[in-house]
């Protein structure tokens, strides 16, 4: 009996393992993962100029891609928890991801 928890357990792990790392690679599939994007991509993040300019190239890149929705799934997650507010993300800039979690919370209160 103790083998087979072991076992069980054993396969659990391994489960748990295959998802976390699949969610993770999800990022190698990205269009953006073909460039070297940093916090000082002038596309992603721009400091200085238009972000109108650059962000409508960001956006072009970004409604080619294959993984946006877990892209937006993470930007969401992270505008929530205040670990990320800035950069374009999953094709949309800082506002609109704030404005989507706005709609999305009033949609979630006129439901309860």
């Amino acid at each position: 009996m103790a083998g087979q928890h072991t076992r069980l357990g054993r396969e659990a792990i391994r489960r748990l393992s295959d998802t976390m790392t699949a969610a993770a690679d999800w990022h190698d599939d990205a269009v953006c993962a073909r460039f070297p994007v940093t916090e000082t991509d002038p596309i992603f993040y721009p400091t200085s100029g238009s972000y109108e300019d650059t962000w409508d190239e960001a956006r072009e890149l970004c409604s080619t891609c294959p993984v946006i929705h877990k892209c937006l799934e993470e930007a969401l997650e992270f505008e929530v928890s205040g670990q990320s507010t800035h950069g374009f993300r999953a094709g949309l800039a800082p506002s609109e991801r704030i404005s989507l979690i706005a709609s999305l919370r009033g949609t979630k209160a006129m439901a309860t």
